[in-house]
């Protein structure tokens, strides 16, 4: 079957040290992606 790939960059800039950086937008990004793929792969619903 056909294959695509997303391939997603977050840029940041930390205001100190201190600061974790953003993870949590990319779990965000990365379910975001297998819900639309399960969406247009499976005919599954979107669930963002």
């Amino acid at each position: 079957g056909d294959h695509a790939a997303v391939k997603w960059t977050i840029e940041y800039e930390k205001k100190n040290e201190n600061i974790d950086p953003p993870n949590g937008w990319m779990e965000y990004l990365s379910k975001g992606t297998r819900d639309i793929d399960g969406h247009l792969f499976k005919g599954e619903k979107v669930a963002l």
